[in-house]
């Protein structure tokens, strides 16, 4: 958590942004900034977040084909999955695709999958096909797949070769950012003449400004946790 001198001293920095900078250095420094603010706001309030058991398989190079072949098992007796993506941020560059991650969502256990795209077999080698069959069996019209945003993140990962851009918009997506800001406003509008800080609307909240949710925001809110941000970039 931040001190108070550390929290005075971003306040100041969000009060006196240099006119020198251009509007989208201005808007980037300021984001950060009040990200650091909510960061230390979450983490000052809530205890931190505790997801339920998972187990990670990483897929790169050094995959074996037999956890290739479960995997694709596994995919092909489940219907719901999520979805997210990662980019690598480059500086006065468009960042750059780099990880897939998937979680197989079953009853009896929760597998995360995250494929390290720069860090693939050759496309030459059987592994290769077999990474590549996942999304085969991933990607059709008997799949349901959540995710933090659209589906379409995966465009930018095509030149991987790992599957076609039909292949993208076969599964149902739920797009769960979308769909929790329009839940929020339902089922908890505003409310007058109640104590402070017992509104639950999105504006009470502090998260009424933002265009699209983050998921540290809706963490907080449905599950009063913080969920640590800190490292992402």
């Amino acid at each position: 958590m931040l001190s108070i001198e550390e929290i005075d001293h971003i306040n100041d920095q969000l009060q006196h942004i240099p006119d020198t900078l251009t509007s989208k250095r201005k808007h980037s420094l300021r984001h950060d900034l009040n990200k650091q603010l909510q960061e230390h706001n979450y983490a000052s309030r809530y205890p931190p977040y505790q997801p339920t058991p998972y187990e990670i398989v990483f897929i790169n190079r050094t995959t074996t084909s037999d956890v290739l072949i479960q995997l694709d098992q596994e995919i092909q007796q489940v219907k719901h999955f999520m979805l997210d993506t990662e980019s690598v941020m480059v500086k006065f560059k468009p960042n750059v695709p780099t990880l897939i991650q998937i979680q197989i969502c079953s009853s009896t256990s929760s597998i995360v999958m995250i494929i390290e795209c720069h860090h693939l077999p050759n496309k030459q080698q059987q592994e290769f096909q077999l990474i590549k069959n996942l999304f085969q069996s991933l990607l059709t019209n008997k799949k349901q797949i959540f995710s933090w945003g659209s589906i379409s993140e995966l465009d930018k990962f095509l030149e991987f070769d790992l599957f076609t851009e039909d292949q993208i918009y076969l599964p149902i997506n739920r797009n769960i950012q979308v769909e929790y800001k329009t839940y929020w406003d339902q089922m908890f509008p505003h409310q007058k003449n109640i104590n402070e800080g017992d509104c639950r609307c999105r504006n009470c909240f502090g998260v009424g400004h933002k265009p699209l949710l983050g998921i540290q925001d809706v963490v907080a809110f449905e599950l009063n946790e913080w969920l640590n941000k800190q490292l992402t970039c």
